[in-house]
């Protein structure tokens, strides 16, 4: 009986130690998270607060500023020809799409009825295509190759079921901002 009871509580000792390790491991752990975090949010909020955070973004803005004192009645007067920076983080793609919305509107809307399977990178070469950017542009923007640029615009006139023949910068263009006559660079030309 003694030894069942020194076993027993030994037992318990063991358990009681291993109960209390466990705790104290969870809570140095649980410090550990929440201090990461704390940390993360503040450089979050440092990059957000960053000007040098969104180099497209700037370019933009520094466009659009310098195409409103230009043509201050031209509300699609920005375009992304000069841009050196590349959409492939999200953030930067977000406020490419922002701008983007900002000078067609109803352009991803129209895209996404015309062809529902479209994907990201099918909606983003529309929408450079519309901003009348080329082959080795748009490869530059999205980081990828030119031939990749091929393929996915030839993917891009499957999904859109144009037939051979047809041009796809046109038929993106009449498609997504059909109520536009006249392409921003046209009426610089024509003025």
């Amino acid at each position: 009986m003694n030894l069942t009871n020194e076993i027993i509580g030994g037992l318990l000792l063991i358990l009681l130690f291993g109960v209390t390790f466990l705790i104290r491991y969870a809570f140095i752990e649980r410090n550990v998270i929440r201090h990461t975090q704390m940390r993360l949010s503040k450089i979050e909020e440092e990059v957000q607060k960053h000007p040098l955070t969104c180099p497209l973004k700037q370019q933009i803005e520094q466009q659009a500023e310098q195409q409103s004192l230009s043509d201050p009645e031209s509300p699609h007067s920005s375009q992304t020809a000069c841009f050196q920076s590349r959409l492939t983080t999200a953030e930067v793609e977000v406020n490419f799409r922002n701008h983007f919305t900002s000078l067609y509107p109803n352009a991803i809307h129209r895209l996404r009825t015309i062809s529902p399977r479209i994907t990201r990178v099918d909606e983003l070469l529309c929408m450079l295509i519309l901003l009348k950017q080329n082959n080795e542009e748009i490869a530059h923007l999205l980081g990828v190759s030119r031939s990749t640029v091929l393929k996915n615009r030839y993917r891009l006139r499957c999904k859109l079921q144009l037939p051979v023949g047809v041009d796809l910068d046109t038929e993106v263009r009449n498609l997504l901002a059909p109520d536009e006559e006249q392409t921003p660079s046209d009426m610089n030309v024509k003025q």
